[in-house]
């Protein structure tokens, strides 16, 4: 159980990630 809660959190990290650059990146070209 705690390993499924450890993959559920990476995973939750990794697309926090993911959404930070897809919505920086607009950001930079717009600056």
């Amino acid at each position: 159980m705690r390993t499924v809660s450890f993959y559920v959190f990476k995973n939750f990290r990794f697309k926090e990630m993911y959404i930070f650059q897809y919505l920086s990146r607009p950001t930079a070209d717009m600056g």
